[in-house]
């Protein structure tokens, strides 16, 4: 493929990065479309009632007591299937929640429990890791439960001693040599 035809078609993939960014999936637009006729159904029903009272009142002059309690269940019931609706909406929302990332971000979840050691070797999975400095103790710190989005392995390293649950968690550096990613604490 031509140099033009490579810039063509990546401004073209960036415009339909940007779309979906901006339009969202469409789990959450059919959630925001239930909610929004959900709210219209619970604030329209007092409005509906009235329209529906003066409507029966003026076709049939003294509406008899049936005609009163059609229109009241109508009102009533777009407020309860409003209810229903945006109920509907938010479960929807939540089930089909995404995290929205670029291909080139590491989306994790530190779980409960896990140490600085172990949750760094599952981050380097494809790299060789090596520390050099740190005590058994230091290396097996807890860390905090939490969901990170980051650019790369190397920025997720660096920042993981920031969630352990001690206090006085060493400093230190992370560089990447050759496929071999080097933790150094630089207490020593």
């Amino acid at each position: 493929m031509s140099q033009t035809g490579e810039v063509w078609r990546s401004g073209i993939e960036l415009i339909i990065r940007i779309w979906k960014l901006l339009r969202g999936n469409a789990a959450h637009r059919f959630s925001a479309t239930l909610v929004r006729a959900g709210a219209t159904l619970v604030a329209g029903s007092p409005a509906i009632y009235l329209l529906l009272q003066l409507a029966f009142d003026s076709i049939f002059g003294n509406c008899s007591a049936e005609t009163a309690r059609v229109d009241d269940y109508l009102a009533i019931g777009g407020f309860v299937v409003g209810v229903l609706l945006i109920g509907a909406g938010i479960y929807i929302f939540y089930q089909f929640r995404v995290v929205i990332a670029f291909e080139d971000q590491l989306a994790f979840i530190v779980q409960p429990g896990a140490g600085f050691q172990e949750t760094a070797r599952f981050l380097a999975d494809d790299y060789f890791l090596k520390f050099e400095g740190f005590s058994p103790a230091e290396l097996a710190a807890p860390l905090s439960e939490r969901k990170v989005i980051v650019p790369d392995v190397i920025f997720a390293l660096q920042g993981l001693g920031t969630l352990a649950r001690t206090g006085n968690f060493p400093n230190y550096r992370v560089r990447e040599e050759n496929g071999t990613i080097i933790v150094r604490k630089t207490d020593v």
